[in-house]
């Protein structure tokens, strides 16, 4: 059923590693068919080559081949069938079947109906804050995407935002573990986490960060002192903004439990968003991401932060337009 289906509605299916792996990490990914190399999991490569070779598909040639993964540091490789690689959510015979890491679902679209208008209330972030597009190159024919420290960099200039990507946070009684604050940060408040891709794992880090940070913001004293003593740090070594701005920023946290209705968690997802079909988060999240965000969400709403979302579209670099 699925190989068929498949072949007849690719666009309701996508690629995605079926475990978290930071993209930044990924020197290329190939699959056992094609000697080809990409630089993200390309469906239609893979698809293609089985055209090409007059082979049909079927889900024996689902788990026979595989997406072979090789990372920058040291090469080495990590693999997976491209068949657990598969997600996409489809209607069968009037049931609405899910399918994630190999695993297929059945899901009442009642709740499916829920689940959506929940996603649907949650506001995109203020047009004030002008995040620009990320952008793709053309290498060998392929699509490569601009990697997302790159992008924050880009992001934090470009916005007159504080660059907090990899500027983790280690608290005194645990110290071995370190937190990101956050990816970006806006002086009035805005705690923007970024991600590029729109798997479930990668979604799933993301949605994590955000309440990670923001619980400990909320609960944990010695985190926000450490959190306004890294501010102070990244704001002294860095040129940023106005001095109302720099101002703003040192002061954001306070030793002492603040009021958060003045903080907002941002998800910025970098995808190829249609903004002119208007794709939105009920469009574009697989399932078990959106069922994520909603926990998350109501969760964050509770402590009183705001919660939203921004679409950062992908645009072929403007160097080779």
């Amino acid at each position: 059923m699925i190989a068929s289906l498949l072949d007849e509605r690719r666009d309701k299916f996508t690629f995605a590693l079926p475990d978290y792996v930071e993209l930044g990490a990924i020197q290329h990914i190939e699959f056992t068919n094609t000697d080809d190399r990409f630089f993200d999991l390309d469906l239609a490569g893979f698809l293609d080559q089985l055209e090409a070779d007059e082979v049909p598909l079927t889900m024996v040639v689902l788990k026979e081949h595989k997406a072979v993964v090789t990372l920058r540091d040291g090469g080495q490789q990590r693999e997976w069938t491209v068949f657990e690689c598969l997600t996409g959510e489809i209607t069968y015979e009037e049931r609405k079947i899910l399918l994630e890491g190999s695993v297929f679902h059945e899901v009442a679209q009642e709740y499916l109906d829920r689940l959506d208008e929940f996603i649907s209330e949650i506001d995109e972030l203020t047009p004030e804050i002008d995040l620009p597009n990320s952008f793709f190159d053309i290498v060998d024919g392929k699509k490569k995407y601009q990697e997302e420290k790159e992008y924050n960099e880009l992001a934090a200039v470009s916005a007159n935002l504080l660059l907090l990507d990899r500027q983790n946070v280690v608290t005194i009684p645990s110290r071995t573990t370190s937190v990101e604050i956050c990816d970006l940060l806006d002086h009035r408040g805005y705690f923007i986490h970024v991600k590029r891709e729109l798997a479930s794992s990668s979604l799933s880090h993301l949605f994590s960060q955000g309440f990670v940070s923001g619980s400990l913001l909320m609960t944990n004293p010695e985190f926000r002192t450490q959190a306004k003593k890294k501010l102070a740090s990244v704001v002294k070594k860095r040129k940023f903004g106005l001095e109302e701005s720099r101002n703003a920023m040192l002061t954001l946290i306070d030793d002492h439990r603040p009021g958060f209705e003045k903080f907002e968690i941002v998800f910025g997802i970098i995808d190829e968003w249609d903004l002119d079909l208007d794709e939105d988060l009920v469009d574009k999240l697989p399932f078990f991401s959106k069922v994520t965000l909603r926990t998350v969400t109501q969760a964050l709403i509770t402590m009183g932060f705001r919660v939203s979302y921004k679409r950062i579209p992908i645009d072929l670099n403007k160097e080779l337009k």
